[in-house]
C-alpha cells in the first residue's frame, strides 16, 4: 500500500493519519505540504525506508511512526528538525549511514570509508559496483572503517555498497588529472580492481 500521490496537490492539508494501513512506502514529495502539522504513519510494521529529508520542510507539532521500520537520517539538518517537534512517537531505528574522506582523486588514491550504525558485531559484505571485495566485522558500538586502494583501478566512477539491513552506499572518482589522495592505512584494505568502472555514456547529437 502506498500514500497516493495525489495527496501531493492538498496543499492545505494539515492532518495526515495512515496507521494499520500496511504501508510499505513514504513519499518524498509528502515534503511539499507545507502546512501539514499531525502526521501519524503508526502501526504499519512493513513500512522499511527512510524517513524523506525533505520532511524537513514541514511544520510538524506532532509526529508518530512507532511500530513501524522507519529509519532517521542521521545528518545535523534533519536530527535538528525531528528533536523539535512536539510530540513525538520515534520507531527506534537509526538509518545505517557510509561516509567516504574524499570525493575524487587519481588513480593509486587511497580512500578510507566509515559505516556508522550498523548491527553491533555483524558482518559486513564490501562490494564496488557491484563487485564483492570481502567481508569485515562490525564493531560493538556499531561502526567500522576500512580503506580501499586503487592502484590497480581505471578511471571512472565507483559506488561502494553494503548488505547489511537497510545498507548503505557512497561513491567516487578517478579522474588522471586530480589530486592523488590519502594513503595507505592501518585499517582493512581492500584493493579495487581494473576494469569494473563506470564511465558516462556519451551520445551523438543528430543535426537535421
Amino acid at each position: 500500500t502506498y500514500i497516493p500521490d495525489e495527496f501531493v496537490h492538498l496543499v492545505n492539508l494539515q492532518t495526515l493519519s495512515y496507521v494499520k494501513n500496511k504501508l510499505k512506502n513514504v513519499a518524498n514529495e509528502l515534503g511539499v505540504l507545507t502546512k501539514l502539522t499531525t502526521l501519524d504513519l503508526s502501526n504499519n510494521p512493513q513500512l522499511d525506508d527512510m524517513i524523506p529529508s525533505s520532511f524537513v520542510n514541514l511544520p510538524l507539532a506532532s509526529f508518530n511512526f512507532t511500530k513501524t521500520q522507519l529509519c532517521e537520517p542521521v545528518d545535523a539538518p534533519f536530527q535538528s528538525w525531528i528533536n523539535a517537534i512536539g510530540t513525538l512517537t520515534r520507531s527506534g531505528h537509526t538509518c545505517n549511514e557510509q561516509v567516504i574522506d574524499f570525493a575524487e582523486g587519481a588513480p593509486g588514491s587511497f580512500f578510507t570509508v566509515v559505516g556508522h550504525n550498523f548491527v553491533a558485531d555483524s558482518t559486513v559484505a564490501i562490494a564496488v559496483n557491484g563487485l564483492h571485495l570481502g567481508d569485515m566485522q562490525v564493531n560493538a558500538s556499531g561502526d567500522y572503517t576500512f580503506t580501499l586502494s586503487t592502484a590497480e583501478a581505471s578511471p571512472g566512477s565507483y559506488t561502494v555498497t553494503t548488505d547489511v539491513g537497510d545498507g548503505a552506499w557512497v561513491s567516487f572518482g578517478l579522474r588522471s588529472e586530480a589530486p592523488l589522495q590519502g594513503q595507505p592505512s592501518t585499517a582493512i584494505t581492500f584493493e579495487v580492481p581494473a576494469g569494473i568502472a563506470t564511465r558516462p555514456l556519451y551520445l551523438p547529437i543528430v543535426a537535421r
